[in-house]
């Protein structure tokens, strides 16, 4: 397990007011959840943790470093960060501490490793569903990633979450019958042939034909009306 070391600093004071403060002094508020003990107030670097985190896996443990004996040396997940809906900047963190001897769930993201046969030789698409496993472990034998070999699918083979190989000491927690990637055949173009076109177009003559034919009578039929109409105004002049 490959871990990164967080310095945090003390927290005297609490409230939105006093957390506004330490933001603009370059500190972000953090929050130590414990289980069975109470959770601590702290403040870390921001710049320090902005470097540890755009290195960080999802499934990062980070090394406590406190003046707080209950922290100094703990090993913590970061449970949630609180970020600045206008900048992203994060401006709140809470960690989660872990016991040694006490297994936890974590979310360790998947690595895809080789082309798919399905896709190389058979033009298939390449389809990942999920990019994560949750699994449960001691925090030193939490994975910085999954590998997943995926050279061997074939066109509408798949992979599960329980087909992939976990490390020792690692049990999978997400639904094994879950799929996790496949290789999808891809959508035909449909080309209409010219005989296909012939047909469909003497149909759509056809159809041209047989309207035509059926607004002719319609236009006899009302030809001995306008002409007695016609007469009939003509013997009006007459007289």
């Amino acid at each position: 397990m490959e871990g990164f070391t967080v310095e945090l600093s003390r927290r005297d004071q609490l409230g939105k007011g006093a957390a506004g403060r330490y933001r603009r002094e370059g500190l972000i508020p953090v929050e130590v959840y414990q289980k069975g003990v109470g959770n601590v107030s702290a403040l870390v670097q921001y710049f320090q943790f902005i470097q540890l985190a755009q290195k960080a896996k999802i499934s990062q443990v980070f090394f406590l470093k406190s003046e707080d004996e209950s922290l100094n040396g703990r090993s913590a997940l970061v449970r949630e960060i609180q970020r600045d809906h206008l900048t992203g900047k994060p401006i709140h963190i809470d960690f989660i501490a872990l016991k040694d001897d006490e297994e936890i769930e974590v979310e360790v993201g998947l690595s895809f490793v080789g082309e798919p046969y399905g896709v190389k030789q058979e033009g298939g698409i390449f389809n990942p569903i999920m990019h994560h496993l949750l699994v449960s472990c001691l925090p030193k034998d939490i994975p910085s990633e999954i590998v997943v070999e995926v050279s061997g699918l074939r066109l509408n083979e798949s992979i599960h979450a329980g087909d992939i190989p976990l490390p020792e000491g690692v049990s999978l927690v997400t639904h094994a019958e879950e799929p996790v990637v496949i290789v999808l055949t891809p959508k035909a173009e449909v080309v209409e042939t010219p005989a296909e076109a012939a047909v469909a177009e003497g149909a759509a003559a056809e159809g041209a034909t047989a309207e035509g034919g059926a607004a002719a009578p319609a236009a006899d039929k009302a030809s001995p009306a306008a002409a007695k109409g016609a007469d009939k105004g003509a013997e009006k002049e007459k007289k």
